[in-house]
């Protein structure tokens, strides 16, 4: 089962999250910030990058799907907008 620690930081930032059991033998991680997907850039077997999706301020449920195993849930704190141009 995957495992994940705390992070935070600004929607369209990128950001990685650390933890073990990270990638899956039949299939990609997917990551979870609340209810959005987030777009996985890199994934190895203990940290993924990803891209903060789009969400209001405010703090969610982050979390990883590997082989359709869930990890634990934690705390992702979004911080407020990042420019993107």
């Amino acid at each position: 089962m995957p495992l994940l620690f705390k992070i935070s930081s600004k929607p369209g930032s990128l950001a990685m999250v650390f933890g073990t059991n990270l990638v899956g033998v039949r299939s990609k991680a997917t990551v979870y910030v609340g209810t959005k997907k987030a777009k996985v850039r890199q994934a190895k077997a203990t940290s993924i990058k990803f891209t903060i999706p789009r969400l209001p301020k405010g703090a969610y449920n982050l979390y990883v799907v590997v082989d359709g195993k869930e990890s634990n849930r934690v705390l992702f704190t979004i911080k407020g907008y990042r420019n993107i141009s």
